[in-house]
């Protein structure tokens, strides 16, 4: 409920903060298309995501298996993050990834540009929390992505939807090794 809550208002800000800039509403979803967008392009912004975010995923992965700062950090973020069904962690993501990018990239990009919101981005993501620090430089590397993805693709379709596969499957994670941990002991 809390997720809904805190994303669903960030959300409305980004709608809020564009209304009071003069821009329309439907610029935060397609911005550039007020005309929508056809079925192919939609597409080939759903894949660049989808790619981008398992690429993601799949670093941090291997920089788990490589790196000990890595594996602290999962754990880091293992221990304040509650313990998920599969429907909240979709959830989670879901409404973390939307209502993100309409505020950074939709709102805060479209008005300041790309690099304070990169850096924004990465700083809301733990960077005044020590123990969090590399997390806070992941955020600031993949919201340069997202903020690239918007750019190049004029929509917030692919940044959404990697952020979504980042937060969902690294969260699916969380939970799925907090089970092993919890039947090993």
């Amino acid at each position: 409920m809390f997720v809904a809550l805190f994303y669903g208002a960030m959300g409305v800000s980004a709608g809020l903060w564009m209304w009071l800039r003069d821009r329309p509403l439907l610029a935060l979803a397609l911005p550039g298309h007020p005309h929508g967008l056809g079925l192919g392009r939609i597409i080939s912004e759903l894949a660049v995501g989808v790619a981008l975010g398992l690429g993601a995923v799949w670093l941090t992965k291997d920089f788990e298996r490589r790196f000990a700062w890595a594996r602290a950090l999962s754990q880091e973020l293992s221990a304040v993050v509650p313990t998920l069904s599969g429907a909240q962690v979709a959830l989670s993501a879901a409404f973390s990834s939307v209502g993100e990018e309409l505020f950074f990239r939709g709102a805060m990009q479209d008005a300041w540009g790309p690099w304070i919101t990169t850096a924004l981005f990465g700083l809301s993501h733990g960077a005044f929390d020590r123990r969090l620090w590399t997390w806070s430089v992941f955020a600031l590397v993949a919201g340069a992505l997202f903020a690239s993805l918007v750019m190049l693709g004029g929509t917030l379709i692919g940044a959404i939807t990697a952020h979504a596969l980042v937060n969902g499957l690294n969260l699916r994670a969380m939970m799925v090794r907090r089970a092993q941990d919890a039947l090993a002991t």
